[in-house]
């Protein structure tokens, strides 16, 4: 039984409120509702997120040396790339605003787990690109992380992420080109 109904997005997407406490969006024009039982696109990223959470929690507590997330992914994509990249680079490689990826990066050169240069291509634009101690905290973190994860990894087995990762890819390399 319909209680209440609020319009959202330009009056696209209407929100609904059946229960108490149950909320969900529903596309009008097909008239089927996201959180539908048989939904397998919204249950899929509804796992997505809720292994992100879980994920992103126990990663926070294994990261060594008051390391954030956001350092250890920066890490992680120069360690990658090992040649130089620019703040601009990096902000839409990791799609958050260039303030963002500067306090990131501040962080991570008081640590002196990066170098910041002038790029001489450009006078007024800088490189970034990751020292040996950068390097180490990176391994360290992993190492930290690998012992975190290693009940998940035991009790799920190999297979079981390698088969996972198949259509994983996919998904990020599509909606990757497509943002």
């Amino acid at each position: 039984m319909l209680r209440s109904k609020a319009q959202a997005h330009a009056g696209r997407w209407k929100l609904f409120l059946f229960e108490p406490n149950k909320i969900f969006y529903s596309n009008l024009s097909s008239g089927y509702a996201m959180n539908h039982p048989e939904n397998t696109f919204m249950n899929f990223f509804k796992e997505i997120f809720t292994l992100e959470q879980l994920a992103r929690n126990r990663m926070e507590r294994a990261l060594p040396n008051e390391m954030k997330v956001s350092h250890f992914t920066a890490l992680s994509y120069l360690v990658k790339k090992d040649t130089p990249s620019s703040p601009a680079e990096l902000a839409s490689a990791f799609q958050v605003s260039r303030p963002t990826m500067t306090n990131t990066l501040q962080k991570l050169e008081a640590k002196n787990y990066i170098c910041v240069s002038a790029d001489l291509a450009d006078g007024r634009g800088k490189l970034i690109m990751i020292t040996q101690e950068g390097k180490n905290a990176f391994h360290i973190a992993v190492q930290s992380l690998a012992e975190m994860f290693g009940d998940v990894a035991n009790a799920m087995g190999e297979e079981l992420f390698k088969e996972a990762l198949i259509p994983l890819t996919t998904i990020r390399a599509f909606m990757d080109a497509s943002r």
